[in-house]
C-alpha cells in the first residue's frame, strides 16, 4: 500500500508527499531502502511487538509516554533510514505514512486509557501544554469527547486444526450435549458493547441444519427451551448445497491463499466464516461467572434432533468489544 510507486491508474498518493514550501531541499518526501520486516541487518524492527507491549504494561501515564516513545522513534527512524525524510522532524509530516504511524500512536494510547481505566495521571502531566497548539493534555485526554473513537476488540480463539467435524465434540447418542468449547470471561471487561461467536473455516454442508448455541446449559438438547431463556445465545443455520450437478471438480474448492485486493470471485464453495451475535447470554453468564460454556444442539429444518450433522470448522472464536 504504501511501497508502491504507481497504482493501477495514477500516481499512488501513499507512496510520497511533495515538499511545497519555500526553501525546500527537495521535491517530494522519501524513505530507506529496506526490505520489509526481513531485513535482518536491523533486528530492533522486530522487537516493536515487544516494545510496544512494554509500554502497555506500564502502571502509569507519565512511564507509559516514555516507555512508548521508543517505538515510535524506531518507526520513524527505520522508515527513512539515513536519507530518507521520515528520520528528519523538519520534513517527517510531509510524509503520508507519518499520519498513518501517528495515528496508530494514538490507538495504542486508548488500548492503554481502556486498560487502565483506574488511574488518575497527575495534574501536572494533565495540564502539560502541547506546544504549538492552544490546548493541553486534559482536553485532548478523552477522545470521546473530540469527535471520535476506537473499537477495543477482545479475541479468544479455540483452534481445532484443520477442519473437524463439529459432531465429534457432540454427544449424539443420548441426546444430551456437552460443552464444544469453553472461554474465559475473566479477559472480558465488566461493560462491553457486543459479543459475537464466530466459526472460523466453514467448510459448506451437503445437508441443511440448524445449531442451536446455549452458553452456560450443559446438557441442552433439542427439548430445551429457547424463548425465554437466558441461556439461549441464538443460532447458527446453514443451507446445505446437497449433491454436485457439475463435472468432476467442480465442487472442490482450490485452498491456495490469495492476495488481499485479489478482485476475483473464491469458489462457490470456499471455507467461511459465521458469526452470530450472542450480548445478552455473554453479558449474562460475565456477570454470573468466570466461563462461558457453548453448547450446541444440532437440529434438521422441522426442528428434530439429528444424530451425526456433518459440518466441519477450523476454529471457534468469541469476539467482544
Amino acid at each position: 500500500m504504501y511501497t508502491d510507486d504507481a497504482g493501477a491508474i495514477r500516481p499512488n498518493p501513499l507512496y510520497r508527499g511533495a515538499l511545497k514550501f519555500s526553501g525546500a531541499p527537495y521535491q517530494f518526501t522519501s524513505r530507506g531502502p529496506h526490505d520489509g520486516v526481513n531485513d535482518i541487518k536491523i533486528p530492533e524492527w522486530l522487537e516493536l511487538p515487544r516494545l510496544v507491549d512494554d509500554a502497555l504494561n506500564e502502571t502509569d501515564a507519565v512511564g507509559f509516554s516514555y516507555t512508548l516513545e521508543n517505538p515510535h522513534n524506531a518507526v520513524h527512524n527505520w522508515t527513512g533510514g539515513n536519507t530518507g525524510t521520515m528520520s528528519d522532524p523538519r520534513y517527517a509530516a510531509y510524509d503520508p505514512i507519518f499520519w498513518f504511524h501517528h495515528a496508530n500512536v494514538d490507538r495504542i494510547l486508548f488500548e492503554w486509557q481502556a486498560a487502565h481505566r483506574d488511574l488518575s495521571p497527575p495534574d501536572e502531566y494533565m495540564n502539560h501544554p502541547l506546544a504549538p497548539f492552544q490546548v493541553r493534555v486534559s482536553d485532548v485526554w478523552d477522545i470521546s469527547k473530540i469527535g471520535y473513537d476506537y473499537v477495543a476488540e477482545l479475541r479468544q480463539q479455540l483452534n481445532l486444526g484443520s477442519r473437524v467435524k463439529v459432531s465429534a465434540f457432540l454427544a449424539a447418542p443420548t441426546g444430551s450435549q456437552t460443552p464444544i468449547a469453553t472461554f474465559d470471561l475473566t479477559k472480558v471487561e465488566d461493560e462491553f458493547a457486543r459479543a459475537e461467536l464466530r466459526l472460523e473455516g466453514v467448510e459448506h454442508p451437503t445437508e441443511s441444519f440448524t445449531i442451536r448455541v446455549f452458553i452456560n446449559q450443559p446438557g441442552a438438547d433439542v427439548n430445551t427451551l429457547t424463548i425465554g431463556n437466558p441461556n439461549f445465545a441464538g443460532s447458527f443455520t446453514f443451507f446445505g448445497h446437497h449433491e454436485c450437478l457439475g463435472e468432476e471438480g467442480h465442487c472442490d474448492p482450490t485452498l491456495e491463499s490469495r492476495g488481499k485486493f485479489d478482485i476475483r470471485a473464491p469458489h462457490h464453495l470456499t471455507p467461511m466464516q459465521m458469526r452470530l451475535r450472542v450480548t445478552p447470554a455473554i453479558k449474562a453468564a460475565r456477570s454470573t461467572g468466570k466461563v462461558a460454556l457453548i453448547t450446541f444442539v444440532p437440529v434438521d429444518a422441522e426442528g428434530n434432533a439429528m444424530a451425526d450433522p456433518v459440518l466441519k470448522v477450523e476454529a471457534i472464536s468469541l469476539i467482544t468489544r
